[in-house]
């Protein structure tokens, strides 16, 4: 797993470098502009024809990273408009110096142009250029621009051009990964170390391509711990169940979905196909009895266990005496994936999971909601791994989306400590948390995936792997980055327009491939 780090862990390599290894800030400076340039050759081979760009500086070191960016492109040959936007007497000492060393250049190089962005009159119209390089906040931005840098972020926004973003994209919370109005990079040269904003949210929606820069000092020198880490596939091998030559279908996991109501009849399917899919020896579904043929007909392989509904099409709390039985004997239940949000399956979905506090459970859908009335000091979830999105997630705290959107790390972390719970955080990027305090962010999964029945597919993989002895964190861990990495394949062969989330499960096998299983 590759450890990412918080600005603030960045921000105290820099004073170690400075303060304990006695590396002056310029040379700091000088270093991390170099790996840039490395980098936009990389991804854009500059040496091989002049480029024309417009570089946008602060007064603070990020706007120093650009002013040095712009001297340096200066000299390689390419045409540059240095913007700044602060009077250079405010500017840091090593962006004041870099100013003036760039400004003696200018009667020697007649492609570079210094201009001053005064107000909002400056910022309607930019000449255009190949590049247009965000130098102005880095991790400077609380998450809400204002006035003029707003209004030029916006402008910029609007350009069609390749941006390239230095450190963090202006207007992006480096601690939370929030932003009101956020530079839309496609490439993002992260200083210093991998920081985990541009991972999640707002970060991962704004950065484009991450590449780390360097400062000359490396993280490890300085950091050694960091709770939150990015999945790479050569972890995921070693997260999964062991498969013994001796195990029989009795003993090669037994997995229990209660799942499914009259108003919706794919998700049990769904989920109980990804389960076997995903290796369980046994599925259980525990399904309405007047819904059973219309899911053995499509879904021969799991075991129908229905529940006297009394033609109602929906589980109740009259039920679980019946389901009992079943749930002793499972190795995992999973529920909540169409069952409804009718008061008597409420009910049904509280009794279950208090009367089996001992069980495995994986909570997903509308028992995700029952939880969110019920309430998380009134329930035990130990045991229990949760996969809502954020609105359901918002619904379980009694906030609003767009209030827990602001800090996701906060409210995550807070809630497993709280419940003792794995959280698997839906979203473009998912965040699993685990009550160690743990971080992990998956890489893997794509928009094709935003369609109904994926979320389902997830609950059944997740908990088939549960099944089959892995643990509550491993199974999440290897579930989520195996789902989104089926995504991707279909994503490759079909794009992200034409897939289902029947196509996922079949794509299930070549995602343990993959990861060399």
């Amino acid at each position: 797993m590759k450890k990412i780090y918080t600005t603030s862990q960045i921000r105290s390599l820099d004073k170690f470098a400075i303060d304990k290894l006695k590396f002056p800030s310029i040379l700091l400076m000088e270093n991390a502009v170099y790996s840039i340039c490395e980098i936009l050759e990389k991804h854009y081979h500059l040496s091989e024809e002049i480029k024309s760009f417009a570089i946008f500086v602060g007064k603070g070191n990020n706007g120093g990273d650009g002013i040095t960016l712009a001297r340096k492109l200066v000299i390689l040959g390419h045409k540059v408009t240095l913007y700044h936007l602060y009077q250079p007497i405010t500017f840091s000492p090593d962006a004041r110096l870099n100013f003036e060393l760039l400004k003696k250049l200018k009667s020697s190089f007649p492609k570079l142009l210094i201009k001053k962005i005064s107000g909002k009159e400056d910022v309607k119209t930019f000449e255009g250029c190949d590049f247009y390089v965000d130098a102005i906040l880095g991790s400077g931005s609380d998450g809400n621009l204002k006035d003029v840098l707003r209004s030029l972020v916006e402008t910029l926004n609007k350009i069609e051009c390749i941006k390239i973003a230095i450190d963090i994209p202006t207007g992006l919370n480096s601690e939370t990964a929030y932003g009101e109005v956020v530079f839309n990079a496609d490439l993002t040269v992260s200083l210093g170390g991998l920081k985990s904003s541009l991972y999640y949210s707002d970060g991962y929606l704004k950065s484009g391509i991450i590449e780390e820069g360097s400062i000359g000092v490396p993280p490890s020198v300085y950091i050694k711990e960091s709770n939150i880490r990015l999945l790479e596939k050569v972890d995921i091998k070693s997260l999964l169940p062991i498969k013994s030559k001796g195990i029989n279908k009795y003993t090669s996991g037994k997995t229990f979905v209660i799942a499914g109501s009259g108003d919706y009849l794919g998700a049990p399917v769904l989920v109980s196909k990804a389960a076997m899919k995903t290796g369980s020896g046994a599925v259980l579904l525990a399904i309405p009895e007047s819904l059973k043929f219309s899911i053995v007909s499509s879904f021969p392989e799991v075991v129908v266990k229905p529940y006297n509904d009394y033609h109602n099409e929906y589980l109740t709390g009259a039920n679980v005496v019946e389901l009992s039985n079943d749930i002793e004997h499972s190795d995992v239940v999973i529920i909540g994936p169409g069952l409804g949000r009718k008061v008597g399956t409420i009910e049904a979905v509280k009794l279950i999971i208090s009367k089996f506090s001992d069980k495995n459970f994986v909570i997903d859908a509308d028992a995700l909601y029952a939880i969110s009335l019920i309430g998380i000091k009134n329930i035990d979830l130990r045991k229990s791994i949760l996969t809502p999105h954020i609105g359901e997630f918002a619904a379980i705290l009694k906030l609003t989306a767009a209030e827990v959107n602001k800090n996701l790390l906060k409210y995550g972390k807070e809630f497993v400590l709280k419940t003792k719970s794995v959280l698997v955080l839906k979203g473009p990027r998912t965040l699993i948390f685990n009550p160690d305090g743990d971080i992990y962010i998956s890489p893997t999964g794509n928009e094709g995936m935003a369609k109904f029945g994926t979320g389902d597919l997830l609950s059944g993989m997740i908990g088939s792997l549960i099944a089959q002895g892995g643990t509550l964190l491993n199974s999440a861990l290897a579930g989520v980055y195996l789902h989104g990495l089926c995504g991707d394949q279909l994503k490759e062969k079909f794009t992200s327009f034409s897939y289902t989330a029947g196509e996922i499960i079949n794509e299930i096998p070549n995602s343990f491939k993959l990861v060399g299983v």
